[in-house]
């Protein structure tokens, strides 16, 4: 099965190499077989950097806690020291890796096919385990770099990421910011493929059949200066590729402070030109999950373009979930010709003249995949591209992480080119600090209008331009749903769509998802709504108040 796809295969194995460089036995703490071989010499030192060592390893992960382990890794002789840790895997994210009990910071991560991530500790002393551990079940190489040298304070400034939608080799570009830096790059792709021929120095290349194969590459980099890694695979297939840039301790800066156009790093950001999405109607139509996963069951595209051409919104609101692949196959009506993701997406807006909205969970920030889904939907093969982009779990992400963390999270995503964002603000409000353009509302089930403290604190920054009333919340919707069809068509007249333009708010109609369908939910005959369905009373609705 190829890597981005989740795995079943009950066996685990691993082939384990030895980085010779290290002078130190590999194990790992799994049950798996081991074998050792050299590994290449490493390129000449960059003055002020030294590599020191280098071990890798792969295997299969099958049981929580999904860890891999590079047993008793020495970090080496000299001053200023950093361990990088290289990780490619085909299913699952890295959750975290340690060295002797010490935490590493994730660097860089990639994963639109396969996970392609970078860690690293600074200042770390003797030999101790590397324990990977991952967030599911999955394939996994594991390569570690030992440096001394390295700068302290800013050891990795600049990072970056690429990938591939369509079949063919990894090659990834990062523009150098500081003299006598080294660039290293990590690989990922499916396994069934060999990568050769690097055009910077090998340091691992591993592969488990048919799951994922894993490389790694340095080069030293004079003057800062576009460096470019690529390699050959013996066949061509979808890729991910990461790199980053090692400051030397002694070396400064010769250019302005800058992120590679792929990067998912950010040093500084603008603020200017964001803006809040366009328009007066608002749908919610659940079509795609992440990876591509059909989210109506019982529809297919033609049913579902129907709804849209007919209903002419604005823009679908949050109508893509996570990473799409935009090959991927779509449902299609009986004669209908076979249909990818990215011809639906294109279609979809095609049939209303809108716009698409995509919504991304904030669970994926600690995770690691959050900045690598949002640039993955920028990069989508749509027209118009996606402009503006939806956060969910506002409420858990802020309460958690600090205020810096917070901004930076905004500062990296506008970086990225996203031109407005909005955070769900179901949970209670929490500042944005001058970052989010627009943000969701929730209905009061306990009487069904608008919930004023709720607006009101949506509201309360100047740079939210546009609020978003959503009902289909959980608790709202749920307590929506247990109402009968006529009670379900009077809210949503009496309380809701007529108080549009008095409340300030504009109502996200919840036409179909996969627990609740407008078209199932039928009136009485007899009552004041002569038999409609819902969603024939919300395109009413949407004629007389948008």
């Amino acid at each position: 099965m190829k890597g981005g796809r989740l795995a079943s295969n009950p066996l685990v194995f691993a082939t384990f190499i030895l980085m010779a460089l290290s002078g130190v036995p590999l194990a790992i703490d799994s049950p798996t077989s081991a074998a050792a071989s050299p590994a290449a010499a490493p390129n000449s030192s960059a003055p002020g950097i030294s590599l020191t060592g280098v071990q890798a390893a792969s295997g299969t992960v099958s049981s929580t806690p999904y860890q891999i382990v590079l047993s008793s890794f020495n970090e080496g002789a000299g001053s200023d020291r950093l361990l990088v840790v290289g990780v490619e895997a085909n299913d699952y994210t890295v959750a975290g890796i340690s060295f002797g009990g010490s935490q590493l910071t994730r660097a860089v991560g990639s994963f639109v096919n396969n996970d392609a991530e970078f860690w690293y500790l600074t200042g770390p002393a003797g030999a101790a385990d590397i324990v990977v551990t991952m967030t599911g079940p999955t394939s996994v190489v594991v390569g570690a770099y030992s440096f001394s040298g390295v700068n302290q304070t800013d050891p990795i400034p600049t990072s970056a990421t690429d990938y591939a939608t369509a079949a063919g080799s990894p090659t990834i570009s990062i523009s150098t910011q500081y003299p006598d830096s080294w660039v290293l790059d990590s690989p990922s792709i499916y396994g069934g493929v060999t990568l050769g021929s690097p055009m910077c120095t090998q340091q691992w290349d591993l592969g488990a059949s048919s799951a994922i194969t894993g490389a790694s590459s340095s080069t030293v980099v004079p003057i800062p200066s576009n460096a470019t890694c690529s390699w050959t695979a013996s066949s061509g297939d979808t890729w991910d590729d990461v790199a980053v840039e090692l400051k030397a301790s002694a070396s400064s800066s010769t250019t302005t402070s800058t992120t590679s156009t792929t990067s998912t790093s950010t040093t500084t950001t603008t603020t200017a030109g964001q803006s809040s999405p366009p328009g007066k109607r608002f749908i919610r139509i659940r079509a795609l999950n992440p990876r591509s996963a059909w989210g109506l069951p019982g529809y297919d595209a033609q049913q579902v373009l129907a709804m849209i051409s007919q209903m002419k919104p604005d823009a679908l609101e949050r109508y893509t979930s996570g990473v799409q692949n935009p090959n991927a196959a779509v449902p299609v009506a009986s004669g209908s010709p076979p249909m990818t993701v990215g011809e639906f997406l294109n279609a979809s807006m095609r049939a209303c003249n809108c716009y698409i909205i995509p919504g991304v969970s904030l669970n994926q920030y600690d995770q690691g995949t959050f900045f690598t889904t949002a640039r993955a939907l920028l990069a989508l093969p749509v027209y118009p591209k996606m402009a503006y982009i939806s956060l969910d779990k506002w409420h858990d992400f802020s309460t958690n992480h600090s205020p810096d963390q917070v901004k930076a999270m905004f500062q990296q995503l506008y970086s990225q080119g996203w031109a407005g964002i909005g955070v769900n603000a179901n949970g209670g409000y929490f500042p944005t600090y001058g970052y989010a353009t627009f943000t969701d509302a929730r209905v009061n089930p306990s009487n069904w209008q608008t919930d004023s403290a709720n607006l009101a604190d949506a509201r309360s920054e100047s740079n939210i331009s546009l609020v978003l009333l959503y009902i289909d919340f959980p608790k709202p919707m749920d307590s929506f749903a247990a109402l009968s069809p006529d009670q379900q068509a009077q809210v949503l007249t009496d309380n809701i769509a007529s108080a549009q333009s008095s409340d300030g708010f504009y109502f996200v109609y919840p036409i179909v998802q996969s627990f609740w369908d407008s078209n199932k939910q039928t009136t009485s005959s007899g009552g004041p709504y002569q038999g409609e369905t819902i969603y024939a009373v919300m395109l009413q609705l949407m004629q007389q108040f948008d």
